[in-house]
């Protein structure tokens, strides 16, 4: 999934993670940064290279927020919930050891990919992901910086329009709830499983789509069993069944087409499944969980 070298560097968010083609190098492989205790309202600093995960900020130039390697002005981190113009998702090394500044399309490429694979690790609540309402760019650093020791990739989003928003993106084990970080990690499997079909990868034969069948009934049994597994709050427990049921029999239906032996019977019947969902039950969860009850647009 390689780009051109840009100065604005543009990572669509995306539902699943995306496996992007490795660079010609070694780099580690991308990880959310440790979290780190909240910053003292508008903090300045005149190193935007200073930001860290789930630094919410605003720039003294709009020059800053396009990202890639161009010199920027001094940030300003403030509390998630003023307004910001920006917020740090993912900050990772691009490579281990003393190499040399690596080629352009190398560089972007790394953060495009890996920034990508960074987004659901910080925001695990796809509901609340919008693919054209959120813009994520990369802070990439210059040659000088490079030969001084620092070789990270920042991965942060701008709001659409560059307008300040009081809106927060992270939910992961730091922000949720323990009711809704187990929600969340359940509902993940198969959405994770259903992001991937045969075709999208360029397949088309009767095992394929029999492997694929499979492992979505794999991944909606291990939703059951995470949902079953949990003690919901009071006002949880009767929406979490009724999830809970919705969710069992979505498994079994794929396990049924996984065992087709029709190629054209299993890819109907697939795709008529591709449109069964558990929306109704799942919004009666998030509700009750204090989630979002509508998905980002």
């Amino acid at each position: 999934m390689s780009r051109a070298a840009t100065a604005a560097l543009l990572v669509p968010l995306a539902l699943a993670s995306c496996q992007g083609a490795a660079p010609h190098h070694q780099h580690r492989a991308a990880a959310p940064a440790a979290s780190t205790p909240a910053p003292n309202p508008h903090t300045a600093d005149p190193d935007p290279r200073h930001l860290a995960l789930g630094d919410c900020f605003t720039a003294d130039r709009t020059l800053t927020l396009i990202g890639a390697t161009m010199p920027l002005a001094p940030v300003h981190i403030v509390p998630c919930t003023q307004p910001h113009t920006a917020e740090v998702y993912g900050r990772f090394t691009f490579s281990q050891g003393h190499l040399p500044y690596p080629a352009p399309d190398d560089l972007t490429g790394t953060a495009e990919a890996d920034c990508k694979n960074l987004v659901t690790a910080y925001d695990m609540d796809s509901w609340t992901l919008s693919p054209t309402v959120d813009l994520a760019r990369s802070l990439l650093p210059t040659r000088a910086e490079w030969a001084a020791g620092d070789q990270d990739i920042i991965c942060y989003w701008v709001p659409r329009g560059g307008s300040p928003t009081t809106t927060v993106l992270r939910h992961d084990k730091t922000s949720l709830r323990p009711d809704q970080y187990t929600y969340l990690d359940a509902a993940d499997r198969p959405e994770s499983a259903l992001a991937t079909t045969p075709r999208s990868q360029g397949e088309d034969d009767l095992s394929s789509y029999q492997l694929w069948a499979a492992g979505v009934a794999d991944s909606f049994t291990t939703e059951a069993q995470l949902l079953d597994g949990h003690h919901w709050p009071a006002s949880a427990q009767g929406p979490a069944n009724a999830l809970l049921q919705r969710v069992r029999a979505l498994a079994a239906q794929w396990r049924d087409a996984s065992e087709s032996a029709s190629p054209t019977g299993i890819k109907r019947t697939t795709h008529t499944l591709q449109g069964e969902n558990s929306v109704p039950q799942e919004r009666a969860v998030r509700q009750a969980l204090g989630l979002a009850t509508t998905r980002a647009r």
